[in-house]
């Protein structure tokens, strides 16, 4: 594990994802949001590769990729 070699590091992680989103946030009016896009989407189709596979369930073709970054470990 990195913390036993190093006291202090941080931590990058790229994931790949598919966008997942909802019809109701897309067509969302107001500022509350409670989707799996985090609000990206919200009010809008910012994005026009959205394919419908459910009732309400938006999917993206392609994939993107988000970075994560952590800082894990303490100063010595």
């Amino acid at each position: 594990m990195i913390a036993h070699d190093y006291p202090e590091a941080t931590v990058i992680v790229d994931v790949s994802v598919r966008g997942k989103c909802d019809i109701r946030c897309v067509q969302a009016r107001g500022d509350e949001c409670a989707c799996e896009c985090g609000g990206d989407n919200h009010g809008g189709l910012r994005n026009s590769n959205w394919t419908q596979v459910g009732e309400t369930t938006l999917v993206e073709n392609g994939e993107k990729t988000r970075r994560r970054t952590y800082k894990v470990g303490y100063a010595v």
